[in-house]
């Protein structure tokens, strides 16, 4: 679980930039949303992926298996609320098999992505979170993607909302690479803190019911879904 978080982190931004977070959305931002392109994450891991494997991973097949929101992680006292999306979900599993470390089920992909988060909470809390016109700033400095891939349905609220996550992110893994004492493992710093603030974050995992609509469930027991989930859409047998 461990070197999977910090490999993400420390990759920067990566492919949760357009996995519809939590966050608030502003009217008319859908279509410039669709029309941004993955530039940061198709530059740090393109000389391994080729385009195809980077469009498969941003567009992923194989979502409707799990409910449009598969967890919400939360942080009252901070007033911090995400969501983890089913496509950020598929789209971290084949990212990590095409990088040849793939996860053993989705929920193990789940745990990495709701510690990352945690990680998240953990910056916000040293004060170390980024605001949206930091992270429309740094959107607007990236450079194109040599792929140009386009995101299905990102809105560009959703977009600012995860840079300012992933970048916020990043600055605490900065700080302790920069604080660390001789001999310390950055994982295990990182790993260390995470457990720390697990007691204090209520994180909601969810499924289909098996007679229909969703089930929630929080450490293992059965609790009341979130009122705004998105309503499953039935499916039709042929």
């Amino acid at each position: 679980m461990l070197a999977p978080v910090g490999a993400a982190v420390l990759v920067g931004i990566g492919l949760a930039i357009f996995f519809g977070l939590f966050g608030d959305r502003g009217d008319g931002e859908t279509a410039s949303g669709q029309t941004l392109t993955v530039s940061t994450y198709s530059q740090a891991v393109g000389q391994q992926w080729s385009c195809d494997d980077i469009r498969e991973i941003v567009n992923p097949k194989g979502t409707e298996q799990f409910p449009a929101i598969v967890a919400v992680v939360e942080a009252p006292e901070l007033q911090v609320r995400l969501g983890v999306s089913a496509r950020y979900l598929r789209s971290h599993m084949i990212g990590r098999a095409k990088n040849g470390e793939p996860f053993g089920d989705e929920q193990a992909a789940l745990r990495d992505i709701e510690d990352g988060y945690i990680l998240y909470i953990a910056a916000v809390k040293d004060g170390l979170g980024v605001s949206e016109d930091e992270a429309r700033t740094y959107l607007k400095n990236q450079a194109p993607g040599f792929c140009d891939v386009t995101v299905e349905g990102a809105s560009e609220s959703d977009t600012l909302r995860t840079i300012q996550v992933e970048r916020t992110k990043t600055r605490i893994v900065q700080k302790m690479l920069k604080e660390r004492k001789p001999g310390e493992d950055v994982y295990q710093l990182m790993a260390a803190r995470i457990a720390h603030e697990r007691p204090a974050v209520r994180i909601t995992e969810v499924a289909f019911a098996a007679a229909g609509g969703l089930e929630c469930t929080r450490d293992g027991a059965r609790v009341d879904c979130p009122s705004d989930l998105p309503t499953p859409v039935p499916t039709t047998t042929p």
